[in-house]
């Protein structure tokens, strides 16, 4: 007996016994037990006439299968339909011509053969020409004047590229010696010149970039950055491989940002993409630095949050800075690690005067901005 078999008895003698203490207690008349026994046999005879029409439809339609399992007799290639027992023609498609299960065997198992021998034979094709490949002699047809020109066009296009890139070299050489003297002008104008020769020399763009972060053009300096990283994203896959043209371009990009007062764009280009400083932490060959910069752009966002005044119709301002009282300012100035802020002529001209009230030269350290020196001059 199956553990099925034996969990319907137990059942029905639970129904015998409750159907017995019904009787005895009087909470179960006779007919109630009558109907219960009928309804029994009807439940029963309904599932034996489910379970007679399920292997009848078994019989004549079958089951889906490719013929690959075990349990059936017959089967139809049109269809793919296993049958468990002699039927004359398929049930579902009418096809006459069915396969005996020895047969379908026997088809797949020379199918698998077959593939096995077209892989083999494919391998083997493939290797003879691989080694045909490594050991041919080159063909050069010396008597092809095309293929002549064509080689020496390729040979002068060689030798152009060779020779710009050593003007190019040249150029950066000489506008890192004008940088380190301090001559930051005339860096530039070296590595624009190199960059006439060789557009795609990444130090050319990140040595400008530095020089003109030293002259204060930060907007300059943020195009040169982003013009590294373009070329990396177009023609290279990811930051990683070129690692520290990539770590220079994306920290002086976060610079130029910060002397911007554009904290919002130093920290995120967008709400899902991290910031230059992020991007460089990543590459880890500058990781101090570009966690300084990282600290910095947050300092700033929580400083402008926090300073945050409401106009009179109670909308939020931009710069915080424009509302801020002298002590604000004064304090916003010479605070220490404090990239230069660039242009100030965005401020109030009360809290600009309200702000030379601290020490001039002071001021001159940490404002990088043309037309500061004329203004303290005029007051």
């Amino acid at each position: 007996m199956s553990s099925a078999d034996a969990e319907a008895f137990e059942k029905k003698v639970d129904e015998i016994s409750s159907q017995i203490n019904g009787l005895i207690k009087g909470t179960m008349t006779v007919d109630d037990v009558d109907r219960k026994i009928q309804h029994l046999h009807n439940a029963d005879a309904v599932k034996v006439r489910e379970a007679a029409e399920k292997a009848e439809a078994l019989r004549k339609y079958g089951r889906p299968g490719k013929g690959n399992s075990e349990g059936y007799v017959l089967f139809c290639k049109k269809c793919f339909t296993e049958y468990v027992g002699e039927v004359e023609s398929c049930g579902r498609c009418g096809n006459t011509k069915l396969m005996a299960r020895k047969e379908r065997l026997e088809e797949l198992h020379a199918k698998v053969e077959n593939l096995q021998k077209e892989n083999a034979a494919h391998a083997w094709r493939k290797d003879k020409w691989e080694r045909w490949l490594k050991s041919r002699d080159p063909i050069v047809p010396n008597d092809d004047p095309n293929f002549k020109a064509l080689e020496q066009d390729m040979k002068e296009r060689n030798k152009a590229r060779e020779n710009r890139a050593i003007t190019a070299r040249k150029c950066k050489d000489r506008g890192n010696a004008l940088l380190k003297s301090g001559d930051f002008v005339g860096a530039i104008e070296e590595y624009e010149s190199g960059l006439e020769f060789q557009r795609d020399n990444k130090a050319l763009w990140t040595n400008k970039a530095l020089a003109e972060l030293k002259l204060g053009r930060f907007e300059q300096a943020a195009d040169s950055c982003s013009k590294v990283l373009e070329m990396v994203e177009i023609f290279e896959d990811g930051y990683s491989q070129s690692a520290d043209a990539c770590t220079k371009a994306l920290l002086r990009r976060s610079v130029a940002f910060q002397n911007l007062r554009r904290w919002d764009a130093a920290k995120y280009v967008d709400f899902r993409t991290p910031c230059d400083a992020e991007e460089a932490l990543k590459l880890g060959v500058a990781p101090e630095e570009a966690q300084s910069a990282i600290d910095l752009c947050d300092r700033h966002l929580r400083e402008i949050k926090s300073t945050r005044v409401k106009e009179g119709d109670g909308k939020p301002i931009r710069d915080p800075l424009k509302k801020a009282t002298s002590e604000t300012i004064a304090s916003f100035l010479l605070e220490d690690g404090r990239p230069p802020l660039g242009k100030i002529s965005d401020l109030d001209e009360s809290a600009i005067l309200a702000a030379l009230s601290i020490d001039a030269e002071s001021l001159r350290k940490v404002v990088h901005c043309g037309g500061l020196d004329n203004l303290l001059d005029d007051l």
